[in-house]
């Protein structure tokens, strides 16, 4: 592995360019990278048959991937195996739940303390750097230095294995060596335009010798929580995002509650987080008949949510970790989205016909001319506001007739 002090060198080198949000950066690698190097030395003995497998990306993220859980458990490889997953704690109900049967173990990390509390981290890092392991595997295709990659720096086993470097972005070459010097193998795949599940079934494949036999993401649905809501004949309204470029009006939404209300006579229960009552009310008070309309963000934990969408008729969301529930569940989804990553997590298209998903104009003139391959990592200023009402309503007649 690279010593700290050319690291260091380098990154310094790159980063007094940009005296402020690089130096900052800068600052967090190094302090990171000698939290985890201050960790007393262990034992480098290893457990023979132990993987750990680390995935603490996003709901969404452990949607498209949990499916891979099954194939590795059932492995002639793996079978033997004593397998830890070491998540997000924001998906913790959801694998606890449905994923028991092909997990032995679980090591829950709370993000955000991992990256604002130092006494978590540490402790955190310890507490791994003295579990050992067999095999590591990181399988998100997107990794982050202060985030997997120190977790890698930590994990204490002699073989590790990741996606390859290039499907992160680092700073600089000297960070991407430092990084392949962490993994002893790093997947690469010859066709990688791909979505993101059938990314995942690949290098499953790719680690266990086997075929993987799933072609989309998938909840069992024997394992379905009763649904609390006491309401039949309903639609699943999802207003908020994560950004605000992903987001649609609560006014656009307000006027597809109406038409949902008044001409298919059927009920609306918004969902989504407590941050997202405000697009909720929003989308409440600008309507005269409030009777069937249920404002439930905030109101739920992810397996009532579940639920909910499972017994709906029909999902409407931003482009939001909703949407992959609604794929799982093989539900009537419409999606508005703003073209970025164009296929790699939206659209299902080809996967599943009961996903609609929705772009502006501008994007959909973009994609004619371009084409998937050209917009695979697209990142543009698409405003989804320009999706125009009548187009969703369009969508939403074909469903619900």
């Amino acid at each position: 592995m690279l010593s700290l002090k050319q690291l260091f060198s380098s990154l310094w080198h790159k980063y007094i360019q940009h005296p402020q949000q690089q130096k900052k950066k800068f600052a967090k690698i190094k302090e990171a990278i000698q939290l985890v190097q201050s960790i007393p030395n262990i034992s480098k003995e290893v457990n023979n048959k132990q993987l750990l497998i680390v995935r603490v990306d996003d709901i969404g993220d452990y949607l498209l991937f949990r499916n891979a859980l099954q194939v590795i458990r059932n492995s002639d490889k793996f079978k033997d195996y004593k397998i830890t997953l070491l998540g997000n704690e924001a998906w913790k109900d959801i694998s606890n739940h449905y994923d028991q049967s092909f997990i032995d173990d679980f090591i829950w990390l709370n993000k955000h303390s991992f990256f604002n509390d130092k006494i978590y981290q540490q402790t955190f890092l310890t507490e791994l750097k003295n579990k050992p392991f067999e095999l590591a595997f990181f399988p998100s295709r997107t990794r982050y230095f202060l985030l997997e990659d120190i977790i890698a720096m930590a994990v204490n086993s002699e073989y590790k294995m990741a996606c390859h470097r290039q499907y992160s972005q680092y700073e600089s070459d000297i960070e991407k060596e430092a990084v392949a010097s962490l993994y002893q193998q790093e997947i690469l795949l010859a066709n990688d335009n791909i979505h993101e599940f059938d990314f995942n079934m690949k290098i499953t494949e790719y680690i266990t010798n086997e075929i993987s036999i799933f072609s989309s993401p998938f909840l069992d649905k024997n394992f379905l929580q009763k649904n609390k809501l006491g309401i039949n004949n309903y639609v699943v309204i999802f207003p908020g995002a994560s950004a605000g470029s992903k987001r649609w009006s609560p006014g656009k939404f307000a006027k597809i509650v109406l038409k949902i209300i008044t001409d298919k006579k059927l009920k609306v229960v918004i969902a989504g987080s407590k941050n997202d009552q405000k697009f909720s009310k929003k989308i409440i008070q600008t309507l005269a008949n409030k009777n069937n309309i249920i404002d439930y963000c905030g109101q739920t934990n992810l397996l009532e949510l579940i639920a909910i969408i499972n017994d709906a008729k029909l999902l409407i969301s931003n482009d939001t970790s909703a949407t992959h529930i609604g794929a799982c569940l093989v539900k009537n989804t419409i999606v508005l989205a703003n073209g970025n990553h164009y296929g790699r997590f939206l659209p299902y298209g080809l996967q599943e016909g009961n996903i609609s998903t929705i772009y502006p104009q501008i994007f959909n003139n973009k994609l004619n001319n371009e084409g998937l391959d050209k917009l695979f990592n697209y990142k543009g200023n698409n405003d989804i506001q320009t999706i125009k009402v009548k187009t969703v309503l369009y969508e939403l007649n074909k469903i619900l007739v």
